[in-house]
C-alpha cells in the first residue's frame, strides 16, 4: 500500500517544483529529509524520470532532488544549451531546496554536468556517481561537429533514433525502451543539437580534476575506461554492472541501487 501511495503521489506530481534560472523555469521533483542531499542528473535529450527506480529508494534516507535540465522535460527551453547552463540549474535547484552541499549522480551527459560543476561549485560537491558517463581528454572533442550535424534536417530524427536504439541490451525491457525512445525523440532538434554541441565545446574537456570522491557504474568496461575516469576524478571507485546497456540504472535498477546505497554509506 505505500508503494502504491508513493507512485501515485509521484504521477500526481505532489513531488514537483519549480525554479528560476535566468528568468526561466526549471522544472524539479524533492523528496525525503534526510541530513544529506542527492541530486540525480538525467542524459541528452531525457528528463528526470529516467531515475523513478532511484528516486524513492534514494529518499529512504537521503534528500532526493530529481531535476529537468533546461529544455528537458517540463522546464523551459532556452536560446544555447551549454553545459555550464546545465551545472548552474543544478545549484539553482539546490538554492531552491536550500541545500548547500550535494552528491551529484549523473548519467551520462550528466557526467560532463558533475565536472562542469565542480568547477563552478567546487565547495558544493560532497562526491559524485558517474552512471556511464564518458569522460573525455583534453581536445578529444575537435571532431564532433560531424556527429552532432547528422541530427539536423529531415534525417535528423531517423539518426537520432538509430543512435538511441544502438544504446539498449538484452536487459532493456520492452517499457524501458518505450520509455526511453518516447522522451528522448520527442525533444526539439534545437535541444538536440544544441546540448550535443555543448557536451562537445572544448571548454568542458579542458585539463583539471576534481577532489571530490567519485563512484563510477559502467555497462562496458572496453567502452568507458576506468583510466579515463580516474584521470578526471582520481578519489574513484570502479564498478561494472554486466549484462546491461547504456540506461543500466533503468535495466537492473535493484542491482543499481544496492551498488549506490552501499557507496553512499561509507562516505
Amino acid at each position: 500500500m505505500g508503494r502504491m501511495l508513493l507512485l501515485l503521489a509521484i504521477s500526481a506530481g505532489l513531488f514537483g517544483k519549480t525554479a528560476k534560472l535566468d528568468g526561466r523555469n526549471l522544472y524539479y521533483e524533492a523528496q525525503g529529509a534526510g541530513p544529506r542531499a542527492v541530486v540525480l542528473i538525467h542524459g541528452w535529450t531525457c528528463d528526470h524520470t529516467f531515475w523513478s527506480a532511484q528516486a524513492g529508494a534514494l529518499a529512504k534516507k537521503y534528500k532526493v532532488i530529481a531535476l529537468d535540465l533546461p529544455g528537458h522535460g517540463r522546464s523551459e527551453a532556452a536560446a544555447e544549451y551549454p553545459v555550464t547552463l546545465f551545472a548552474r540549474a543544478v545549484e539553482a535547484a539546490m538554492r531552491a531546496e536550500r541545500v548547500s552541499k550535494v552528491v551529484l549522480m549523473g548519467h551520462s551527459m550528466g557526467g560532463a554536468v558533475i565536472l562542469t560543476f565542480s568547477r563552478l561549485f567546487p565547495a558544493k560537491l560532497e562526491a559524485a556517481v558517474l552512471v556511464d558517463s564518458v569522460m573525455l581528454e583534453s581536445g578529444a572533442a575537435a571532431g564532433a561537429v560531424k556527429f552532432y550535424e547528422r541530427f539536423t534536417g529531415e534525417q535528423g530524427l531517423i539518426a537520432r533514433r538509430k543512435m538511441v536504439e544502438g544504446m539498449f541490451s538484452e536487459a532493456s525491457t520492452p517499457a524501458v525502451r518505450e520509455q526511453v525512445l518516447q522522451v528522448m525523440l520527442a525533444a526539439p532538434e534545437s535541444l538536440a543539437v544544441g546540448a550535443m554541441k555543448g557536451m562537445f565545446a572544448p571548454e568542458v574537456w579542458k585539463e583539471g580534476q576534481s577532489s571530490a570522491p567519485a563512484l563510477a557504474v559502467v555497462a562496458n568496461p572496453a567502452q568507458i575506461r576506468e583510466e579515463a575516469l580516474r584521470a578526471r576524478f582520481p578519489n574513484l571507485t570502479y564498478k561494472t554492472l554486466p549484462g546491461t546497456g547504456h540506461f543500466l540504472m533503468m535495466e537492473k535498477p535493484a542491482e543499481f541501487n544496492a551498488i549506490a546505497l552501499e557507496w553512499l554509506a561509507r562516505r
